[in-house]
């Protein structure tokens, strides 16, 4: 599983691939649902566990060109080349129930907020992640 750093450089690479070659840059950006919680019920352990098996299913989940990483704390990027806004969505919406449907150990059930968004013409890296963060909801947010 890619780090911040990782994710980072590959955003900035698959970015530049793209554009020279005329094709879209899509990312979701998922955040574990009430994850505080799951710490302050079960302690941190159980929190770190519970990350580590949402990195197995979001891991299973893909296909290539995709790749993922954890972004921050509860959070995981999923940046995804050459899809369209369609496509990423539907991708975001299968990871979404398939976490949904997993089993956790312990806390047993887990939701997902994920934002989406494809990288626009005349924007950099940095606002395509705060669009794709804007204001996710439990289904898939979409961001034009």
């Amino acid at each position: 599983m890619y780090n911040r750093a990782k994710l980072d450089q590959t955003l900035a690479e698959e970015t530049k691939r793209c554009r020279a070659a005329g094709l879209v840059v899509s990312i979701a950006l998922l955040d574990i649902d009430h994850f505080k919680a799951v710490n302050d019920t079960w302690g941190h352990q159980v929190g770190d566990d519970t990350l580590v098996a949402i990195a197995r299913v979001l891991t299973q989940c893909l296909s290539n060109p995709c790749r993922v990483g954890r972004w921050s704390g509860e959070e995981f990027m999923l940046i995804c080349p050459e899809q369209t806004l369609e496509q990423i969505t539907d991708f975001a919406q299968s990871v979404r129930a398939a976490i949904a449907n997993h089993r956790f150990q312990t806390v047993q059930h887990i939701t997902v907020s994920i934002g989406v968004a494809v990288l626009r013409d005349d924007e950099n890296m940095h606002s395509l992640v705060s669009r794709s963060a804007g204001q996710p909801v439990r289904l898939c947010s979409l961001s034009r």
